[in-house]
C-alpha cells in the first residue's frame, strides 16, 4: 500500500510472522479494509551465538500491521479480524 498523508491515523494492529500476516492480507484485501505494514527481518537483534550458527532470520522475521480504525469499525463483523480490543 502507498503510504499517504492520513498513515499517521492507523492503529496497530501488532507484529506477525510472515505467514500469520499473509493472512491478515488477504482478509483485509477482501473486507476493502485499508492496511500498512512493515517488515522486519530482524538483522539488528540477531545475537552473536546465533549468527555463528548460521544466523535466526526465520525466528525473528516480524511484520508489524496497521489498519485504518474506521473502515475497521465498519467491517469488524465481515473480515472478523482479531484486535486487542476485541
Amino acid at each position: 500500500m502507498e503510504p499517504n498523508a492520513h498513515d499517521s491515523n492507523f492503529e496497530y494492529l501488532g507484529y506477525y510472522s510472515p505467514p500469520d500476516a499473509s493472512k491478515l492480507f488477504t482478509a483485509f484485501e477482501a473486507a476493502n479494509i485499508d492496511f500498512r505494514a512493515e517488515f522486519f527481518d530482524g538483522t539488528n537483534t540477531i545475537g552473536s551465538i546465533a549468527a555463528a550458527h548460521g544466523g535466526a532470520f526465520g525466528r525473528v522475521a516480524q511484520v508489524l500491521i496497521r489498519i485504518d480504525p474506521e473502515q475497521r469499525a465498519k467491517n469488524r463483523h465481515q473480515a472478523r479480524v482479531h484486535t486487542p480490543h476485541d
